[in-house]
């Protein structure tokens, strides 16, 4: 099944009881979302681009497992989309 417009993961809907994803980079976000839906996954968001330079996409995998994956696409500071710089 395909939303034309997905819902955020924490929308209400039944789920198969994950309350976490793991994020994991990809080099080529598009190419990747394309294999994980003909092989079966169920698409929750669609691949977006983010100010803050990254580009994502949030599937289920054939076990109920929730990835989001994600490709660099901009090196952008945090001041750029609202976020504040950390003290290391």
């Amino acid at each position: 099944m395909k939303w034309s417009h997905p819902p955020p993961l924490n929308s209400g809907r039944p789920r198969r009881g994950f309350q976490h994803s793991v994020m994991v980079r990809v080099e080529n976000i598009d190419r990747h979302h394309e294999r994980a839906e003909q092989r079966g996954a169920r698409i929750f968001r669609q691949p977006a681009d983010y100010p803050y330079g990254d580009r994502q996409d949030t599937a289920e995998d054939l076990v109920g497992r929730c990835w989001t994956f994600s490709q660099s696409i901009a090196d952008v500071a945090p001041e750029e989309w609202g976020g504040t710089r950390g003290q290391i």
